[in-house]
Parts: C-alpha cells; sequence; structure tokens
C-alpha cells in the first residue's frame, strides 16, 4: 500500500526543495532537521487544512446565495431567530425524554437509519473499523455500541464482517429498553447482535471486554465533563480502539437542515430534534481539548464531509 504521505505523491521536486529549507533553518536554529517523512507529513496536512477552508468558504458561500435566502429576496441574517454558532447550546432533545408515542419514535429512528445511511456516518464507522481489523489481522472481533438505537449501525458491522468472512459479535446497548423492542423482530434476525438496556455510566462492563467501542451520534447530548467520563470508560473497555463519529456545529448543516429536512425526514420528532442536534454538537478543537482531558493517547479527531467528526483513539494496551 502506498503511504498517503510518501515522496512519490507529494513530488520529488517540491519534496527535496523543501528538505533543503528544512535543513537550512534546522542548522540556523541547532536543531535536527525533519526526515523527507515528517516534511512530507507537514505538507499533507497542510494541504488538508487548506482544503478544508476552502469547503467552508464554497459551503458559506453557497449558504450567503442561497440558504440565507427567503423568498422575495428576504435576508434570514436578519431573521430573528438566526443562530450563534460560537458555542455549543445544550438542550434535552425530544428522543431523551424517553416518553414520545410509539409510533413517533419508530419514525424517528427510521429516520434516524436514513439519514445515517445518507450522510456517511455508516461509511466512516465501517472504513475505521476495517482499517483496525486488518492492521491487528483479526479473524474475528467484538463490538460495544454505545445508544445504538434501532441497531442500524450494529447491523451494518454485522452484514460487513458477514462479507469479509469475520466472526464478529455486537453488543448493543441502548438506555430505552421501549426503543429496542419496537424492533423485536428486526433485532431477531441476526444471531450474532446482543442488544440489552443499561445506563452506560453504571454499565458493569469489564475492562479490555471489547476490541472495539463504538459510538455514533451521542456525543452531542453530553455536557463536556461527561462526554470526557464516557471517554475514559469506553477507553478502558476496548482492547484495540475506541471509535466515536458525532455531527459538527456548524452554520451550513443547520440551514441546510432547516430547510431540506422534509426531503428525508418523516415526523416532526426528527425535524426538531434534528436543529436542536447540530445546535449541541462539539467542533473539532472542543471534541479534541475533550479527549485529551478525558487522558486519551494516540488520539486523533478528524473533519469529514458532510460536517462530521471523527474521533479515533487507540488503546495503549494494544498488542
Amino acid at each position: 500500500m502506498t503511504w498517503a504521505g510518501s515522496p512519490a505523491n507529494l513530488g520529488v521536486p517540491v519534496l527535496t526543495a523543501l528538505m533543503t529549507i528544512n535543513a537550512e533553518v534546522a542548522r540556523k536554529h541547532g536543531k535536527q532537521p525533519l526526515d523527507a517523512r515528517e516534511v512530507s507529513g507537514k505538507v499533507r496536512r497542510a494541504r488538508t487544512a487548506e482544503r478544508d477552508a476552502a469547503i467552508d468558504r464554497a459551503a458559506l458561500f453557497f449558504s450567503a446565495r442561497f440558504l440565507y435566502r427567503l423568498p422575495g429576496g428576504t435576508q434570514m441574517t436578519a431573521h430573528p431567530e438566526a443562530r450563534d454558532f460560537s458555542s455549543r447550546v445544550l438542550r434535552p432533545e425530544l428522543l431523551d425524554a424517553g416518553n414520545m408515542p410509539d409510533e413517533e419514535v419508530r419514525q424517528n429512528l427510521l429516520d434516524l437509519r436514513r439519514i445515517n445511511r445518507l450522510f456517511g456516518s455508516r461509511r466512516l464507522l465501517l472504513e475505521v473499523l476495517e482499517k483496525q481489523v486488518f492492521r491487528h489481522k483479526l479473524t474475528g472481533f467484538r463490538v460495544l455500541d454505545i445508544a445504538s438505537g434501532s441497531c442500524d449501525l450494529p447491523f451494518a458491522i454485522l452484514e460487513w464482517a458477514k462479507q469479509q468472512g469475520l466472526e464478529a459479535q455486537v453488543f448493543a446497548l441502548e438506555y430505552w429498553h421501549r426503543y429496542l423492542a419496537l424492533f423485536r423482530d428486526e433485532l431477531a434476525t441476526y444471531p450474532n447482535l446482543h442488544p440489552f438496556s443499561a445506563d452506560v455510566f453504571h454499565a458493569p462492563v469489564p475492562d479490555q471486554a471489547f476490541d472495539f467501542v463504538t459510538c455514533s451520534h451521542f456525543f452531542h447530548h453530553l455536557p463536556e465533563d461527561r462526554a470526557g467520563e464516557l471517554l475514559r470508560m469506553m477507553n478502558r473497555w476496548a482492547r484495540y480502539a475506541v471509535i466515536v463519529s458525532d455531527l459538527e456545529r456548524h452554520t451550513v448543516p443547520y440551514y441546510f437542515f432547516r430547510l431540506f429536512n422534509p426531503i428525508f425526514t418523516t415526523c416532526a420528532m426528527s425535524r426538531i430534534d434534528g436543529l436542536v442536534s447540530f445546535e449541541q454538537a462539539f467542533r473539532k478543537e472542543e471534541l479534541k481539548q475533550t479527549a485529551d482531558r478525558a487522558g486519551l493517547h494516540n488520539c486523533t479527531v478528524e473533519r469529514r464531509w458532510p460536517y462530521r467528526l471523527l474521533l479515533v483513539a487507540e488503546s495503549s494496551s494494544a498488542a
């Protein structure tokens, strides 16, 4: 496999020039020059940051031209409900309450399945899991998935493992037993799926009981201290890696969802909770700071299109 930041991908003339500059600067300051891999890695990260900035500029331009304008040319930015996304705004979501009618909850969870499929949550999870499984040369693995809802992501893991000829066992933790019961018949068709109801902060899980611990679209429900506490627990429970994906707080996805949610949602509960979710979500630097304070080592947080955050923390005890 070709390393993404290798000299072949970077270009020999560019790399040579950078190495020359690097050596001169290092000699001037009495430091050890970086090797070719480190230099090309720095360039790759700079290019990624430049690409992300370009995407944001294009998205904000699109928003200013289209999403912020109402019929008749009215500017949405002058609307009294315009939002400030500089900091998180924590509010309870309807799904958290556990007292909504069964049919409304079922439709909401089915909407979340559709959103996970359309906007990359399944793809992100399987991409990282595949990399970890093959890196550690596993022929089988155990996953704990937290806040599983209707278990669509555990389904995706089991289906992928079957396609790869791998033996997988997935334990799906959901706080509300009623939500699991709404999909009881479907859950029963997956013999390697083990759904159970528990409070994740008081779950009787031994250290390193699972190869991987995953959590998708749940961290935005938590204040920073509780998010850090959960990351510490997940890190203890995982033998190889913790994988967390969630929304990124940003103007563009909020107003995109506000205008176009009737296309991919079917109930008012999804539309209300969706807007609240974007206001509660972390930004990249906030999630990384939370992970650092929780003591996670070998941890990366990446922005992924469209406006998703992906945290991967490899366990220090991994072989």
